[in-house]
């Protein structure tokens, strides 16, 4: 087997979906693109992992890069998330560094006067 297989099979990319309340792991959501043979079309499918959370600070929605385990140390917890790729709310574009809303850029010294101004009226 070559290594960038292992490598495939070994780190996933997912959405962190929702906490375990008896164990330190959480849900996460992992999705793939699965092709139909019939219709010669790619369909999304998505699967859900345990991943334990090693302290990190995730919340619903955040995107992270998890790495699968050597044994299981929880019952289900195949998993680890070794990253936190995105906050959820915090996107950052990958080309510019820029902070961004949907398709538009944040202009941060424009926040920074709006910030200002709700600090000096609320006190």
């Amino acid at each position: 087997m070559s290594q960038a297989r292992v490598a495939h099979s070994l780190f996933r990319v997912g959405q962190f979906v929702k906490r375990s309340s008896l164990y330190p792991s959480a849900r996460i959501k992992v999705s793939s693109m699965k092709l139909d043979k019939y219709l010669l079309m790619y369909f999304a499918e998505s699967r859900h992992y345990w991943a334990e959370t090693k302290g990190l600070k995730c919340d619903a929605g955040d995107i992270v890069l998890i790495k699968a385990m050597n044994k299981e140390t929880y019952p289900q917890t195949t998993f680890e998330i070794v990253d936190v790729i995105f906050k959820e709310g915090e996107v950052i574009d990958p080309i510019t560094g820029r902070r961004c809303r949907g398709r538009h850029f944040i202009d941060e010294t424009k926040r920074a006067e709006e910030q200002k101004k709700i600090s000096e009226i609320t006190g």
